[in-house]
Protein backbone atom coordinates (compact mmCIF):
# COMPACT_ATOMS: atom_id res chain seq x y z
CA UNK A 1 0.00 0.00 0.00
CA UNK A 2 1.34 3.59 -0.82
CA UNK A 3 2.31 5.98 2.11
CA UNK A 4 -0.42 8.77 0.30
CA UNK A 5 -3.68 5.60 0.92
CA UNK A 6 -2.04 4.61 4.41
CA UNK A 7 -2.14 8.58 5.57
CA UNK A 8 -5.38 9.02 4.12
CA UNK A 9 -4.26 11.65 1.41
CA UNK A 10 -6.26 11.23 -2.01
CA UNK A 11 -4.57 11.38 -4.93
CA UNK A 12 -6.03 13.84 -7.39
CA UNK A 13 -7.15 12.54 -10.68
CA UNK A 14 -5.61 14.48 -13.75
CA UNK A 15 -7.01 14.16 -17.23
CA UNK A 16 -4.55 14.88 -19.90
CA UNK A 17 -6.78 16.99 -22.85
CA UNK A 18 -6.40 15.55 -25.96
CA UNK A 19 -6.95 16.73 -29.75
CA UNK A 20 -9.70 14.73 -30.35
CA UNK A 21 -11.84 16.52 -27.16
CA UNK A 22 -10.13 20.01 -27.64
CA UNK A 23 -11.40 20.41 -31.05
CA UNK A 24 -15.05 19.17 -29.58
CA UNK A 25 -14.33 21.92 -27.04
CA UNK A 26 -13.14 24.78 -29.68
CA UNK A 27 -15.60 23.26 -31.65
CA UNK A 28 -13.85 22.91 -35.22
CA UNK A 29 -16.44 21.96 -38.24
CA UNK A 30 -16.58 18.13 -38.85
CA UNK A 31 -14.68 17.30 -35.64
CA UNK A 32 -17.48 18.15 -33.28
CA UNK A 33 -20.10 15.40 -33.86
CA UNK A 34 -19.65 14.53 -29.94
CA UNK A 35 -19.28 18.26 -28.75
CA UNK A 36 -22.67 17.84 -26.08
CA UNK A 37 -21.29 15.00 -24.79
CA UNK A 38 -18.01 16.20 -24.48
CA UNK A 39 -18.87 19.61 -22.74
CA UNK A 40 -21.51 17.53 -20.65
CA UNK A 41 -18.55 14.86 -19.31
CA UNK A 42 -15.87 17.72 -18.70
CA UNK A 43 -18.30 19.23 -16.47
CA UNK A 44 -18.94 16.61 -14.47
CA UNK A 45 -15.25 15.97 -14.01
CA UNK A 46 -14.81 19.68 -13.48
CA UNK A 47 -17.69 19.18 -10.45
CA UNK A 48 -15.50 15.84 -9.07
CA UNK A 49 -12.54 18.01 -8.89
CA UNK A 50 -10.68 16.29 -11.81
CA UNK A 51 -7.79 18.16 -12.65
CA UNK A 52 -7.40 18.67 -17.03
CA UNK A 53 -3.83 19.55 -18.33
CA UNK A 54 -3.48 20.77 -22.08
CA UNK A 55 -0.70 19.35 -23.77
CA UNK A 56 1.61 21.49 -26.14
CA UNK A 57 1.13 19.03 -28.95
CA UNK A 58 -2.76 19.07 -28.36
CA UNK A 59 -2.21 23.51 -28.94
CA UNK A 60 0.02 22.42 -32.30
CA UNK A 61 -2.21 19.50 -33.48
CA UNK A 62 -5.54 21.96 -32.89
CA UNK A 63 -3.89 24.83 -34.61
CA UNK A 64 -3.20 22.54 -37.33
CA UNK A 65 -7.19 21.72 -38.07
CA UNK A 66 -8.21 24.91 -37.43
CA UNK A 67 -5.76 26.10 -40.48
CA UNK A 68 -7.09 23.40 -42.56
CA UNK A 69 -10.42 24.36 -42.22
CA UNK A 70 -11.50 25.04 -45.83
CA UNK A 71 -14.60 27.98 -44.94
CA UNK A 72 -12.68 31.37 -44.42
CA UNK A 73 -15.34 32.77 -42.09
CA UNK A 74 -15.06 30.03 -40.33
CA UNK A 75 -11.69 29.05 -40.02
CA UNK A 76 -11.52 32.61 -38.94
CA UNK A 77 -13.97 32.31 -36.06
CA UNK A 78 -12.33 28.63 -34.99
CA UNK A 79 -9.15 30.97 -35.02
CA UNK A 80 -10.27 33.73 -32.77
CA UNK A 81 -12.08 31.36 -30.29
CA UNK A 82 -8.86 29.03 -30.39
CA UNK A 83 -6.80 32.25 -29.07
CA UNK A 84 -9.35 33.24 -26.62
CA UNK A 85 -8.71 29.83 -25.03
CA UNK A 86 -5.08 29.99 -25.11
CA UNK A 87 -5.01 33.60 -23.69
CA UNK A 88 -7.57 32.25 -21.11
CA UNK A 89 -5.07 29.16 -20.81
CA UNK A 90 -2.17 31.80 -19.98
CA UNK A 91 -4.00 33.78 -17.89
CA UNK A 92 -5.14 30.58 -15.87
CA UNK A 93 -8.35 31.33 -16.19
CA UNK A 94 -9.17 28.16 -18.34
CA UNK A 95 -10.27 25.14 -16.37
CA UNK A 96 -7.13 22.92 -17.20
CA UNK A 97 -3.15 24.08 -17.50
CA UNK A 98 -0.50 23.84 -20.23
CA UNK A 99 1.77 21.10 -19.89
CA UNK A 100 4.81 23.22 -20.61
CA UNK A 101 7.66 22.17 -22.93
CA UNK A 102 11.13 23.96 -23.56
CA UNK A 103 10.72 24.13 -27.58
CA UNK A 104 14.20 25.56 -27.49
CA UNK A 105 16.07 22.19 -27.32
CA UNK A 106 14.63 19.36 -29.31
CA UNK A 107 16.51 16.22 -29.14
CA UNK A 108 19.38 15.64 -31.46
CA UNK A 109 19.73 18.86 -32.34
CA UNK A 110 21.48 21.89 -30.90
CA UNK A 111 19.98 24.84 -30.82
CA UNK A 112 21.48 28.00 -30.76
CA UNK A 113 20.68 31.19 -28.67
CA UNK A 114 21.82 34.49 -28.96
CA UNK A 115 23.13 36.07 -25.55
CA UNK A 116 21.43 39.34 -25.46
CA UNK A 117 23.77 41.56 -23.99
CA UNK A 118 27.05 40.12 -25.53
CA UNK A 119 25.99 38.47 -28.84
CA UNK A 120 27.45 34.88 -27.64
CA UNK A 121 25.90 31.95 -28.93
CA UNK A 122 25.03 29.21 -26.64
CA UNK A 123 23.86 25.59 -27.04
CA UNK A 124 21.12 23.60 -26.45
CA UNK A 125 21.38 22.38 -22.66
CA UNK A 126 22.12 22.70 -18.86
CA UNK A 127 24.28 25.82 -19.85
CA UNK A 128 21.69 27.19 -22.10
CA UNK A 129 18.91 27.38 -19.06
CA UNK A 130 21.08 29.70 -17.18
CA UNK A 131 21.33 33.15 -16.62
CA UNK A 132 23.84 35.93 -17.36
Amino acid sequence: MSKYRESGLQLPIVDFLDTSVFVEILDVPYMNDHRADVLAEMEARLKAKVRFVLPTATVVETGNHVFQIKDGAARRTRAVAFMSMLRKTALGEAPWVLHERTWGCLPGRAVRRRHHRHGHGRACGAAATRHG
